[in-house]
């Protein structure tokens, strides 16, 4: 199955965030690491996203601001779904909130009304992300 933008799924400590991002993606890359015993390197996985900034209490910008350096668990369903499935897995994991490099609060000014102020988020996994397909 060609995975679409549409059904993007993402619960942070089993909260549904999905309408406080605009974008959301694991992310592999090289770590700092030394290879062992002849070993290829290991990764480092992250999660980013792009998330309004909603200063309300329960909000996924709340989180960052009152919980950074914690750790909490994430789920991401790239295919949305009820139920995760051989052709619809899901992908879950621990990653450490960090407050991110550069906006947190604010932005450039807009006159549109539907413009919204964004911040990203750059979160590190503590070990790879485990697909879960049933």
């Amino acid at each position: 199955m060609h995975l679409g933008t549409r059904s993007l799924t993402l619960s942070i400590d089993d909260i549904a965030r999905t309408a406080d991002v605009s974008d959301a993606r694991i992310i592999s890359g090289p770590s700092d690491l030394p290879r062992l015993l002849g070993r290829a390197p290991f990764r480092n996985y992250r999660l980013q996203c792009t998330a309004a900034q909603d200063l309300a209490a329960e909000s996924l910008w709340s989180l960052v601001w009152l919980r950074a350096g914690e750790e909490v668990d994430i789920e991401l369903r790239p295919a949305g779904g009820t139920s995760p499935s051989e052709d619809q897995p899901w992908f879950a994991g621990t990653v450490t909130i960090a407050e991110p490099d550069g906006d947190l609060i604010g932005g450039e000014a807009n006159a549109s009304p539907s413009a919204r102020f964004a911040f990203a988020i750059d979160w590190a996994f503590t070990h790879k992300p485990v697909r879960i397909d049933a």
